[in-house]
């Protein structure tokens, strides 16, 4: 294999921020074409997604700590949980 890069120096910050200064662009580029409806869609779904997921390891610590579920018995929870969803 060849490598591609010519310097051993590799890539900085500074090339870094270069690269995702485009993709990130594009993302606000493509929010401005999409109906203002979807977008509060996106938000009204995106928010509390984020937040259930953050909380998710306390929900663990209280259903094994507190209400003594097995950790078996939450996995299982888990899982049909999702297949509902």
């Amino acid at each position: 294999m060849k490598e591609t890069l010519t310097t051993g120096s590799g890539m900085g910050i500074k090339d870094i921020a270069e690269a995702y200064r485009e993709p990130v662009a594009e993302i606000f580029g493509v929010w401005r074409l999409v109906p203002r409806t979807a977008f509060n869609l996106f938000l009204i779904y995106s928010l509390p997604s984020f937040f259930t997921f953050m909380c998710s390891p306390f929900y663990i610590i209280y259903a094994i700590n507190v209400l003594h579920v097995d950790e078996l018995q939450y996995a299982i929870m888990m899982t049909l949980q999702s297949i509902v969803r």
